[in-house]
This record gives structure tokens, sequence and C-alpha cells, in this order.
């Protein structure tokens, strides 16, 4: 999200969200998952959840395939495309998909 706003060029913005920084990893968690959840059916939200979880405890980087895999045992109907998040909405998640 702070990405995001510098980008755009909003400093006050992001000095105004670094004053919301969660506290602890709890918290951080329900930020990401909200953030997350926004404009997404269930199915695609517990597809991404199971996803982050699965790169959260993983020893090493999935590639495109494999977490297409892990996205599909959720949502099979090909809603999520997994290529269109690492590059689009999720990216800014940092998270550990290789291209």
């Amino acid at each position: 999200m702070l990405r995001r706003l510098s980008y755009i060029g909003r400093e006050g913005g992001v000095l105004k969200d670094l004053k919301k920084t969660p506290e602890n990893l709890k918290d951080l968690y329900k930020l990401l998952l909200d953030e997350c959840r926004r404009d997404r059916t269930n199915e695609q939200f517990q597809a991404l959840k199971r996803l982050f979880a699965f790169l959260a405890f993983t020893k090493r980087s999935l590639n495109l395939g494999e977490a297409t895999s892990i996205v599909r045992l959720t949502c099979p109907d090909e809603s999520l495309d997994i290529e269109g998040e690492i590059i689009g909405r999720s990216s800014r998640y940092d998270n550990e998909l290789e291209v």
C-alpha cells in the first residue's frame, strides 16, 4: 500500500498510513487478509489464503505451475488468474512466486 501511494506522489498519505502500521504480527496478518478479501469471491479469497499459507511455510519459492495447482484445489473454475495476481494486485504483498 505504501509503495502504491509513494509511486503516485502521495507522501502525505504515506505518512498517514505509517501511523497506522500494525503493532504486531497478528494485526499485520489481519490487515493482509482484509486487503486480500476486497472485491473477491469467497472462493477466490480462500484460494489465495491457502496459497499465502503455503508460501509462508515452504522451504523454497514456488514456480507458476505449482502456485496455480495450489489455487486450483480451492478455486477450480479458473476465475483467479495467478499470473495476473503476481504482476498485479498481489504483487504488493511481496510474495515469493517466481514467474
